[in-house]
């Protein structure tokens, strides 16, 4: 249906000097000041953490830990988080509040692209009105106007300032059965 960029949600306040890169996320004026997601709290998170760890190695994840970032149950409650408070920058979420908060793509550290799929089970009991929803959801006015994140039709442009998600060199695709 469409996809979700799993990457950096950085405080707005931070303008210039929000971390952008995954060693970024090392420097010291960031120490108590990161939130992430349990890693085994959600697959892409965890995939997320994966591709930092293959890339870096483990003492990469070492110097993370000792930055003494909190970790939070689910996606949503990390990227809340930043902007509030003391906390200013998380990676492996998206979203966060209007105005506090916003969505960064880093340049050569590795991001996940999350592919949000739908379906209509054989057994529903209303499948007319799921076909319904599904057809407005995919329709190119829903997919343009509504989403807020790429689309997954090929008709409708990437979100403003955005490449189209299959052009970033840095992104992996992360499917998982729960997808």
């Amino acid at each position: 249906m469409f996809f979700f960029a799993f990457s950096n949600v950085t405080a707005t306040r931070l303008g210039d000097d929000a971390p952008v890169e995954a060693k970024d996320f090392l420097k010291p004026e960031f120490k108590n000041k990161l939130v992430f997601t349990y890693p085994n709290d959600d697959d892409a998170v965890l995939y997320y953490f994966k591709q930092l760890t293959d890339k870096y190695g483990f003492d990469y994840l070492k110097k993370l830990l000792a930055q003494n970032p909190k970790f939070v149950r689910g996606t949503q409650d990390s990227a809340d988080l930043v902007g509030s408070g003391d906390y200013v920058a998380s990676f492996g979420t998206s979203g966060g509040a209007p105005g506090v908060a916003e969505t960064t793509l880093p340049k050569k550290s590795p991001w996940v692209a999350w592919p949000q799929t739908g379906a209509i089970l054989k057994n529903a009991p209303h499948k007319a009105a799921a076909k319904l929803y599904l057809s407005w959801l995919l329709s190119k006015d829903a997919q343009r106007d509504s989403i807020g994140t790429w689309s997954a039709r090929t008709d409708v442009a990437a979100p403003a300032g955005r490449k189209g998600i299959f052009d970033y060199q840095n992104m992996t695709r992360s499917v998982s059965a729960s997808s």
